[in-house]
């Protein structure tokens, strides 16, 4: 269970790369342009926010050769349109192929066929999730009463404090398991105690 390849393989699928994973907050793109790449179940996806407010997920991968269309981690996108780096396929914030250059409706492409590969995203009082399931069950079918179980918590006003990154050489379980166990607090945290 912790340490098994072919068992984490499986986890990657049945866990990663089926539920509804949360990304950040709404305000983590606060203008037309801006992008996070992010590593979810062994896929790169980027969220970025469009001209017209909305943020949208797709895969990190040009239509036309599979190029990587972000190197960067963060950052903002030029004239607001995602361009590849190998072909200059120019994509918009929303994930429409807007140009092909060298290629020609002669060609018989099709523009409207060639879209980036969407990431299922729905947002929640603030905290913006994604999904790389191509179907499932919607965010609030998976939240279920926990919307009605935290109306009181203001969590649309809540703002990102600090922002620390650990990585822990270690299976994801070993991880989750010892942040929710509680016994070790009083002695390695005293101050939450």
């Amino acid at each position: 269970w912790f340490y098994d390849p072919e068992h984490y393989r499986r986890e990657e699928q049945a866990i990663w790369q089926r539920d509804w994973v949360c990304v950040g907050r709404a305000e983590d793109w606060p203008q037309s342009g801006d992008f996070q790449r992010l590593r979810i179940g062994g896929q790169q996806i980027v969220v970025t926010r469009a001209e017209d407010g909305a943020l949208h997920a797709w895969h990190n991968t040009c239509r036309h050769r599979g190029s990587l269309l972000c190197e960067a981690d963060s950052g903002r996108f030029e004239q607001g349109r995602v361009v590849c780096p190998y072909h200059a396929w120019v994509y918009a914030l929303s994930g429409e192929l807007l140009r092909a250059p060298r290629s020609t409706q002669g060609d018989g492409l099709r523009l409207e066929d060639f879209p980036l590969y969407r990431v299922a995203l729905a947002s929640w009082r603030g905290f913006v999730f994604v999904n790389l399931a191509p179907e499932g069950p919607g965010l609030s079918e998976v939240l279920g009463e926990i919307p009605g179980e935290t109306s009181q918590l203001n969590f649309e006003r809540m703002r990102l404090y600090r922002k620390v990154d650990y990585e822990v050489a270690c299976n994801w379980k070993v991880y989750v398991d010892n942040y929710l166990e509680g016994y070790h607090i009083p002695l390695v945290h005293p101050g939450l105690f």
